[in-house]
């Protein structure tokens, strides 16, 4: 992780850095290091932690919206028709 500090702007290196470190999980790290936690306790938190992203991707799966909340976007490329994917030549 790299932030760079402009003009000696220390405040605003350090509030992008806390946002960084907040996306990549690294506070809620700490806080699960910072006591010892017993297997079955982990077990329990990686499936509780499976189940919500199961049910958040399904959830934006059926409004039509990718997992992040944006509208998912529609794939790019030639459109094909019915009619225009069919030869002419051929009978019916």
């Amino acid at each position: 992780m790299k932030i760079e500090v402009f003009d000696n702007q220390i405040e605003a290196a350090l509030k992008q850095l806390k946002k960084q470190m907040l996306k990549d999980g690294l506070f809620q790290e700490m806080k699960r290091r910072a006591h010892y936690e017993k297997p079955s306790v982990k077990r329990k938190r990686k499936a509780a932690q499976a189940r919500k992203k199961r049910r958040k991707a399904e959830e934006a799966q059926a409004t039509g919206q990718s997992p992040n909340g944006r509208p998912e976007e529609t794939p790019r490329g030639p459109v094909t028709t019915p009619a225009a994917a069919e030869p002419a030549d051929k009978p019916a």
